[in-house]
């Protein structure tokens, strides 16, 4: 089946020209999407509302470049803001996330007044979603279809004032001795619905001691910083950083529920944007970066972890891509380490974190290391002490199995009771110990 033409490269159809009336408010789109529209449409006064800063960033940075002025907004809600009797447009995606689209349609119904409308723009004909959507919440609705193109539009009713009605889920998560805690999770913010694993993998690990300042960089709904700030306790301090206005939203109502004491949000997209926090002033940084992207946004929490950190503060990064990171680790933390847990590979930087011994026998060097005897001893527990092997990239790079490991602490430091994978080979390379 062949791709249908994105609808940044479409004309707009006369269809969807016709049934806007009054303000124009656009949902979301990618930038190259409403630049092509707003381009078209010629509407220098239209709103379009993002989650997303990083993404709002882009469409106005598309829109400078098309000459074009029209306004854009991040909001965590799209009913935040009542736009009277506008037309709200929703460019509809082949993929995505299916209940954020059911959450977008339903506050657009509720964002304005009777006698507004939506219009709905889909890239092939047999969306089956829309049209069901805009029944449901419309009522009637209009449909046309020409060539490749499908354009709905609805307008709400007189006297239809359904109660608001929030899409989300509740879960429960616990990490380490701490209770089970319950979390809210809503579309739109990265694991819908669950703690998801790598954050786990990376709770495990992590030691938060109590008086800690920590930074959760891209914290999504916030459970990676609520066990943080329940471990450091009524001395210290957790900021939740995230680029979409959602994720913060949640963040701050999960730490006030769980009785997280003292947490601020902080709206981020790049490492500037941080600098009010205050540079070199965190005890601990954790990082659960997003994989798409090609890593680019993994490779920016490294060097914003590197800014923000104090002088041997402890930072921890989850990711699948060990290897591609560990190239971005090494011009900011000259010495590393990297375990693995529940399939994750969790990068960190803690010089109080022993290591146990790796046996010999475990032991795969590359064909161009060479082997040099470790500098310090290593604490004898019944196996053997092994070399350190120094890597030809020369960055402090040791990979080892989570299982029996470390001082027999984590899980924000709590004996770590959780099971680890049963990892055949483990590597290590050179520590300034």
């Amino acid at each position: 089946m062949k791709h249908p033409i994105p609808l940044s490269r479409r004309q707009v159809p006369g269809d969807l020209k016709a049934a806007i009336r009054g303000p124009l408010v656009i949902l979301m789109g990618s930038p190259a999407e409403i630049g092509n529209l707003l381009e078209q449409l010629k509407l220098p006064d239209a709103l379009c509302l993002q989650l997303d800063l990083h993404q709002a960033r882009a469409v106005q940075a598309e829109l400078k470049e098309r000459g074009l002025t029209a306004r854009v907004e991040v909001v965590k809600d799209f009913w935040d803001h009542q736009h009277g009797q506008a037309t709200l447009l929703v460019m509809a995606q082949m993929r995505g996330e299916r209940e954020l689209k059911i959450d977008m349609i339903d506050q657009a119904f509720h964002s304005i007044s009777p006698g507004g409308r939506i219009v709905v723009w889909c890239p092939t004909t047999d969306d089956s979603l829309h049209p069901d959507l805009l029944k449901r919440f419309f009522g009637k609705t209009h449909a046309h279809v020409r060539g490749k193109d499908l354009v709905l539009w609805a307008v709400r009713q007189d006297g239809d004032n359904r109660p608001r009605r929030r899409h989300e889920l509740n879960f429960h998560a616990r990490v380490g001795e701490h209770p089970s805690q319950n979390f809210i999770s809503r579309p739109g913010v990265f694991s819908y619905g669950k703690m998801d694993d790598g954050s786990r993998a990376l709770a495990e690990i992590a030691r938060i001691e109590p008086g800690n300042r920590v930074l959760d960089l891209g914290c999504g709904h916030g459970t990676l910083g609520v066990f943080a700030g329940l471990a450091t306790g009524p001395t210290g301090e957790i900021v939740f950083a995230d680029s979409n206005a959602r994720a913060l939203d949640l963040a701050a109502l999960n730490a006030s529920n769980c009785g997280v004491p003292h947490f601020k949000t902080h709206l981020s997209a790049e490492a500037d944007d941080l600098l009010p926090l205050g540079e070199n002033s965190f005890d601990v940084v954790l990082a659960n970066p997003p994989y798409f992207a090609g890593g680019s946004i993994a490779v920016k929490f490294v060097g914003v972890a590197a800014r923000m950190l104090k002088p041997g503060g402890r930072f921890y990064l989850v990711t699948r891509q060990p290897d591609e990171l560990a190239e971005a680790m090494s011009p900011n933390f000259p010495s590393f380490d990297a375990i693995l847990n529940r399939g994750y590979t969790v990068l960190l930087v803690d010089e109080q974190m022993s290591l146990r011994p790796i046996p010999e026998e475990l032991h795969v060097p590359d064909e161009e290391a060479e082997e040099e005897p470790a500098e310090a001893p290593v604490e004898n527990n019944g196996i053997e002490p092994r070399h350190h092997t120094r890597h030809p990239r020369g960055i402090g790079f040791r990979r080892r199995n989570g299982r029996g490991g470390g001082s027999g602490k984590g899980g924000f430091g709590k004996p770590r009771t959780s099971r680890r994978d049963d990892t055949t080979r483990d590597y290590r390379g050179p520590r300034e110990d």
